[in-house]
């Protein structure tokens, strides 16, 4: 148990810098959204051909196409994505990785909750206390620490 809460905390670790640094990149350099988009795009390219040169599948591909098989559900699988690159690079350059990490934590919530009434999800102790700790940390990360009564309001003061 101890090796995989470490091996947890790594990953943890891990992706947090890596928003940090990839928010820095984006915001660093004066790059259209749709350049950046590109480049990364580039990288994604290079990580799936490579794999298909190896694997033996490269002939198939010639043979029948690089469409071949692709399916409707393919088909939205693929713009799902897309867009979702898209928005995530747009949070990403007009906001920071934080509120993109508070909105995936909330969309979480509400796609469990509409899980409840589309397949059938059943709500466990583990997961209101999830649930619970999002919705506050939602309203912790926009200024509302006294959100339920938990803390107090802030001071009144001159405001700047």
């Amino acid at each position: 148990r101890a090796w995989g809460f470490a091996v947890i905390l790594f990953a943890a670790a891990l992706s947090s810098m890596a928003g940090v640094y990839f928010e820095k990149i984006l915001k660093g350099v004066k790059v259209s959204l749709w350049t950046r988009n590109l480049q990364l795009a580039a990288y994604s390219v290079i990580t799936s051909f490579v794999p298909l040169l190896v694997s033996g599948e490269w002939y198939v591909i010639q043979e029948k196409g690089f469409f071949h098989g692709y399916t409707n559900m393919t088909w939205v699988c693929i713009i799902m994505n897309a867009g979702g690159g898209l928005l995530v690079g747009t949070v990403i350059k007009y906001a920071d990785a934080v509120t993109k990490d508070v909105a995936i934590g909330a969309s979480i919530v509400f796609s469990s909750i509409a899980s409840t009434q589309l397949f059938g999800f059943e709500i466990s102790t583990l997961f209101v206390i999830g649930v619970s700790v999002v919705v506050y940390s939602v309203f912790l990360y926009g200024g509302r620490t006294y959100c339920f009564g938990l803390l107090a309001p802030p001071p009144a003061g001159p405001s700047k």
